[in-house]
């Protein structure tokens, strides 16, 4: 018993090492992605460069940039994001 248990630790240290080595995620419907260079944004795989956050399908700079429903805004033009929800569940965000 003690040797599985050995061996299923050492496995688990396997898997650990080799995710940090290749940080692959998977983006539904997209396929696998590196998570150092891509972003998985509303379900579409996009190339990360400087952004580090999604809005919507657009890669942001969450240091720079704020989101609001899926608009960008300059960080300190947004003082507050609102929304009100119409019947039957659509949302309608907005600065408030």
């Amino acid at each position: 018993m003690m040797q599985r248990t050995l061996t299923i630790f050492a496995l688990l240290l396997f898997v650990t090492a080799v995710q940090s080595f290749h940080p692959w995620y998977y983006c539904y419907p997209g396929g696998l992605y590196n998570s150092l260079t891509h972003l998985c944004c509303n379900y579409q795989i996009v190339v990360k460069g400087p952004n580090n956050a999604c809005c919507g399908t657009t890669p942001i700079n969450y240091l720079t940039q704020r989101c609001c429903g899926s608009q960008v805004y300059p960080a300190g033009s947004l003082t507050k994001c609102c929304y009100y929800v119409h019947w039957p569940g659509y949302i309608h965000y907005y600065l408030c």
